[in-house]
């Protein structure tokens, strides 16, 4: 199999992996260690020398690999690398084979953000003795459109903004008390919290998220978090950031139920005279 046969592969999977998936994400891994293992698990006699260095030691495959050869899709909980596929190939499997057992057996640490619809060098050229023109082919691949970034600010500048989410998300889930959601939803169906109404969709959906989280272990809590905090977008993955987070955490840590709607009230209209509710919470 030719390198640009085997790269088509790659290319296929990484369309099928990304298909309905609200983003891509990135795992914390050393990428020398990574670049290294793909140059080390070629079958013997496959990746010998060729002038001066190996014959698949190439700049434009290693800045792909280093790039995003950590790149992965989230499913089910699981985490689904981009050497996840069948190469049909006994010089190529057990490279990738090698580079997905890398790769999973590190940590989600970021949204992959990027400005770029296409990754990686397709192709390049060598001029060679006699005028022959040798084509070279690299490790390229394309993301969906919508995956592409086109805020102004930088590629690092939006990814921290996810990380930031993330972060407060799980913090949201493990801290806030389920008999806390519960309580203010009771008030909000007596219609005894101001404005709460506007939050009864949203504490519904998080309590739902709340009992999905508390069944996983440690791996898959994290992977969830990660795309359940982008599934949900910011208001509600920073929901202890909002008032109405202020009083689920003051009812989490056992202040009195009536002391922690009136806090969340000031909060809400601090210099509202009017009843702000037509009956009290008891």
């Amino acid at each position: 199999m030719s390198f640009n046969d085997f790269n088509r592969r790659l290319m296929a999977h990484v369309a099928a992996m990304t298909d309905g998936q609200p983003a891509l994400f990135v795992v914390d891994l050393n990428k020398d260690e990574l670049w290294d293992t793909y140059l080390d698990s070629f079958p013997p006699g496959t990746n010998e020398v060729y002038r001066k260095l190996r014959e698949h030691d190439c700049s434009c495959c290693r800045y792909f690999i280093k790039q995003y050869g950590n790149v992965v899709a989230i499913a089910d909980n699981e985490v689904i690398t981009i050497w996840d596929f069948d190469a049909h190939s006994t010089t190529y499997q057990p490279v990738i084979d090698a580079l997905s057992k890398y790769v999973k057996a590190k940590a989600v640490a970021d949204v992959f953000v990027t400005k770029l619809a296409k990754l990686g060098t397709e192709k390049s050229r060598e001029l060679r003795e006699g005028g022959y023109v040798h084509t070279w082919h690299h490790f390229y691949t394309e993301v969906p459109k919508t995956m592409v970034c086109t805020s102004r600010e930088s590629e690092s500048a939006v990814a921290a903004q996810y990380r930031d989410s993330k972060n407060v998300f799980q913090r949201s889930l493990e801290e806030i008390s389920p008999d806390a959601v519960d309580s203010v939803l009771d008030l909000i169906a007596e219609n005894s919290l101001y404005r709460g109404e506007e939050w009864c969709g949203a504490l519904t959906q998080f309590r739902n998220l709340q009992r999905e989280y508390v069944v996983l272990d440690a791996a898959h809590k994290n992977n969830y978090c990660w795309k359940k905090s982008v599934e949900v977008g910011a208001a509600l993955s920073r929901i202890r950031n909002h008032s109405i987070g202020v009083l689920l955490q003051d009812i989490t840590a056992g202040m009195d139920i009536l002391n922690a709607v009136k806090r969340y009230e000031k909060i809400v209209a601090p210099s509202d005279p009017r009843p702000h509710s037509r009956n009290r919470a008891h």
